[in-house]
């Protein structure tokens, strides 16, 4: 029902502006704990950002292969390339599917984020150097690699590390993010992209804010010894047990 990802207490029921506000309230409480809590507040401030890059470098591809890549600028032929590179792509998220158990077996789950990241940022420098498709082809399938590997990961940690009494609301957060991510990176993409979608500057900043996003989280997982910071004083966790 209703409370089965939590939180476990009962409320009393009332008009849709209290059930609102008890609902805001629960997803405030949810920030403060997985800020508190740490490892699954870095794996998702990082899951956003990199969503963010994903989401660039999607609109990059639908204009490219509309504008730049399609002979004449022929629609049906930019959406054939657009299907071409998008397949590479999800062919990429694909293989991670199977690289991340086996990666899992071996390494942390947040070595393996920081891995993805910056191993996605080969097949993105590719991109910064040129637009030709079978280069782009190559360059967007090590990042869809690298893309896919780092969300599994993500899911891990917020699975493995949020309490119980939480876990629900942190893959609500987890939705939320997401979502804005991709939003925020169209509208970014529309004041900055050429009408082309490909440009050196901005593929070349992608890559740098990639590598940024990484040394931030793997500085924070260093800081937190990659275990989560035990929480209390906030509603749900009184009597739970937590590593």
């Amino acid at each position: 029902g209703r409370d089965e990802l939590g939180p476990q207490r009962l409320r009393q029921g009332g008009g849709l502006g209290r059930a609102l506000a008890r609902t805001v309230g629960d997803l405030a409480d949810a920030v403060r704990y997985l800020v508190r809590r740490g490892t699954p507040g870095l794996a998702l401030s990082t899951m956003a950002l990199h969503r963010f890059v994903y989401g660039m470098e999607l609109i990059t591809l639908i204009l490219t292969s509309r504008n730049l890549l399609a002979p004449g600028g022929d629609a049906d032929a930019g959406l054939a390339v657009f299907g071409t590179l998008m397949g590479t792509m999800v062919a990429g998220h694909g293989l991670s599917v199977i690289l991340t158990p086996l990666a899992h077996e071996r390494i942390a789950p947040s070595t393996w984020i920081v891995c993805c990241l910056l191993g996605g940022t080969v097949g993105q420098i590719v991109l910064v150097v040129t637009h030709h498709q079978l280069a782009m082809t190559i360059g967007i399938f090590v990042f869809g690699v690298g893309v896919q590997g780092a969300k599994i990961a993500v899911d891990t940690i917020v699975q493995a590390d949020t309490d119980d009494a939480y876990r629900g609301r942190a893959f609500s957060i987890y939705d939320v993010l997401f979502n804005t991510a991709e939003c925020v990176a169209a509208g970014v993409a529309i004041l900055v992209l050429p009408d082309t979608g490909w440009s050196r500057v901005v593929q070349g900043a992608l890559v740098v804010f990639v590598w940024c996003v990484a040394a931030w989280y793997g500085r924070g997982v260093r800081r937190l010894g990659d275990r989560p910071r035990p929480v209390t004083g906030l509603p749900g966790l009184e009597g739970s047990a937590q590593a």
